[in-house]
């Protein structure tokens, strides 16, 4: 599936035994220059409500990726 800038995607990671599930922005998209690699998508997810935390940015697995429902 391809996914462009501002779409909004969720995936789900694991660390330390425990998962989570992530929400956020596509904010950049790293086309390929070769035809066999995969396009990598950088996605900003924003802070909870009310934290004065700056934003996190991943670059999850393609694979991981759908699209949010709002």
């Amino acid at each position: 599936m391809s996914f462009k800038k501002g779409d909004r995607v969720t995936w789900s990671s694991a660390a330390n035994g425990s998962w989570k599930t992530k929400t956020g922005v596509i904010t950049h998209v790293h086309r390929s220059v070769r035809g066999s690699a995969p396009e990598r998508y950088e996605v900003t997810v924003p802070p909870a409500l009310g934290s004065t935390a700056k934003p996190k940015v991943y670059t999850p697995r393609t694979s991981a990726l759908k699209l949010a429902e709002d």
